[in-house]
């Protein structure tokens, strides 16, 4: 698998930062430069000096247990949410991306919550998976803070060179995440877990997704879900000047009229959320209006 090549070939080659810094320069069509090479030095430095932290936090949390496998997720969680919390703070990293990121993460979780009460999925997502689907709906799109904030939101559509450059964005993601890894190398096998999910947010049904174009049952659950997830916050996004915002209803509608490209299953999961959540607001309206709040 192309994915697999890659890894394969980061792992080996990742010595130094100048290898990323080619990578990415590589990446970057034509001279043109989609890359703020300062917050891509920025990104270095910080996972460079939080890393040996999050050695001694791990180091602290390991003593508790009697063998490391039996560390539970949610130890993983924290340590993760200390590399994002950095790395979402540095400077240049834009509010729309972050509130992005939070947003698709919050509703990766309601999708995962329906769909463990189905006959369908219950089997396949414990607490353990659903926590990591959702740290990898909280880092899909980590490779948009290295990027330059006027090439990514001056609110226009991207050319077609522009467009092939964003459709590298996930194995960007992924490449950021493998110097991570290699920086904390006990966190390898949750950033791999981690790692496969990001990289297949993007690929659809029928195989004309990106970057690897997968198909059908090529790709895994994670990746499914957090697709609808993704394109569902994106359909509703109101800072893009190019289109106007749709609904929740119009979102799930325009998904389900493409079963080809999103699995009808989760997007009726997300449909379930957007219903339920919909009469919540509804009663909220209703009881706490202005002319229906007493003050005695």
């Amino acid at each position: 698998m192309f994915l697999n090549r890659v890894a394969r070939y980061v792992r080996r080659e990742i010595l130094h930062r100048e290898f990323y810094c080619k990578i990415f320069s590589t990446i970057s069509k034509n001279g043109q430069s989609y890359i703020s090479k300062k917050s891509l030095y920025d990104f270095f430095k910080k996972i460079d000096e939080i890393s040996p932290d999050i050695k001694e936090y791990h180091e602290n949390t390991v003593r508790s247990f009697i063998v490391e496998e039996c560390i539970p997720i949610k130890v993983r969680m924290a340590e993760m949410h200390v590399v994002c919390s950095s790395i979402y703070n540095m400077k240049g990293a834009h509010s729309e991306t972050i509130e992005h990121l939070a947003n698709v993460r919050e509703y990766t979780n309601r999708i995962c919550h329906y769909l463990k009460k189905s006959e369908r999925y219950k089997d396949f997502l414990d607490d353990q998976t659903v926590e990591l689907i959702s740290m990898a709906a909280f880092m899909h799109d980590i490779s948009k803070i290295i990027m330059d904030n006027d090439f990514l939101y001056d609110g226009r559509r991207f050319n077609s060179e522009e467009r092939l450059f964003m459709n590298t964005h996930p194995l960007l993601s992924f490449i950021m995440i493998e110097y991570i890894k290699k920086q904390n190398p006990f966190l390898k096998e949750y950033l791999d877990n981690i790692n496969i999910i990001i990289s297949e947010h993007h690929e659809s049904l029928d195989g004309s997704g990106y970057p690897a174009g997968k198909k059908s049952n090529e790709i895994g659950l994670g990746g499914r879900i957090l697709k609808v997830a993704d394109v569902f916050e994106a359909m509703m996004a109101k800072k893009r000047k190019y289109k106007q915002p749709i609904n929740k209803q119009e979102a799930i509608a325009e998904m389900l009229s493409k079963p080809h490209i999103y699995e009808e299953f989760i997007v009726m999961a997300m449909n379930f959320y957007v219903e339920t959540s919909s009469e919540i607001d509804k009663i909220l309206e209703k009881y706490f209006t202005a002319e229906n709040i007493s003050v005695d």
